[in-house]
């Protein structure tokens, strides 16, 4: 199995005309050198996880038909979608907090 990096994602900040207003878009580019294009291998290990995960990710896009945009991303949001950085971050932030106040109650 192999993961094929052929994409650049960046959040940037459009501003509107001469206010100080402004929204966030998410751009897609292609990489920027040609080195950054590139193959990386999965570990064999790694390979079931996967499996199970594009089997999670077939359901949602049966359960959303033409809602679900396919953009062939190894981790999509649950629409299909890029996972916005800072949404990313504050799940892992989530995540870890849980686990540190199991692993803290375990041993108290």
């Amino acid at each position: 199995m192999k993961v094929y990096v052929t994409k650049t994602v960046k959040t940037i900040k459009v501003y509107h005309d001469k206010d100080k207003k402004y929204h966030y878009e998410t751009i897609v580019t292609p990489p920027k050198t040609k080195n950054s294009r590139r193959i990386v291998p999965i570990p064999s290990n790694l390979k079931q996880i996967l499996n199970e995960l594009n089997k999670i990710r077939n359901e949602e896009k049966l359960k959303l038909g033409e809602l679900y945009q396919d953009n062939e991303l190894l981790f999509p949001s649950e629409t299909g979608t890029y996972i916005d950085a800072r949404n990313l971050t504050r799940a892992w932030k989530r995540a870890f907090k849980k686990t540190v106040s199991r692993i803290k109650n375990f041993m108290l």
